[in-house]
């Protein structure tokens, strides 16, 4: 699961660029039904309208590129969407992309799916071709002390061929 924060913004003037603050968190299922909660903070400035640049990064040396394709609704908790298509390039990978359509819903409201799909057709990247639906609801994996007795059991099973192949 992901959550993006918008935490502050400012809007461009005649002698500014606007500026966007969000605070990402997201949670990482573990094997034995736990997760792993990371967050970051990430700083855009608003290069021109539609445009979100976040560059200079120390960790990775990354840069994202942000292409704002829709957005509407903001104020319906039911309704509000930010379609975002992103480029961007690290020290590991040079021309990464993807897409992200934020919402305040587990799945996407049908009232604003042909919207979507008209203005990811308009960026070239068509939603049926290029888009997958998750299911960011963090659902439980099931009972947590069964499933670390599964993954302690495949731990000691694993060691316990290993220790075979190694004895003489």
């Amino acid at each position: 699961m992901s959550l993006v924060a918008f935490s502050s913004g400012m809007a461009p003037t005649e002698n500014s660029l606007g500026r966007l603050v969000g605070k990402i968190n997201w949670r990482i299922n573990e094997v034995d039904g736990e997760f792993i909660s990371r967050s970051t903070v990430q700083s855009f400035v608003q290069a021109q309208p539609g445009l979100l640049l976040n560059h200079g990064n120390d960790y990775l040396n990354y840069q994202d590129d942000w292409y704002v394709l829709d957005h509407g609704n903001e104020d319906d908790p039911e309704l509000g969407f930010v379609l975002i298509y992103y480029r961007g390039q690290n020290d590991a990978w040079a021309g990464y992309g993807g897409g992200t359509l934020y919402t305040r819903k587990k799945t996407v409201p049908r009232e604003i799916l042909e919207r979507v799909r008209e203005a990811t057709a308009k960026a070239n990247v068509p939603y049926d071709k290029y888009w997958k639906v998750t299911d960011n609801s963090c659902a439980a994996e099931g009972d947590p002390a069964k499933l670390r007795t599964i993954y302690a059991e495949k731990l000691l099973e694993q060691a316990m061929l290993v220790n075979r192949q190694i004895s003489p």
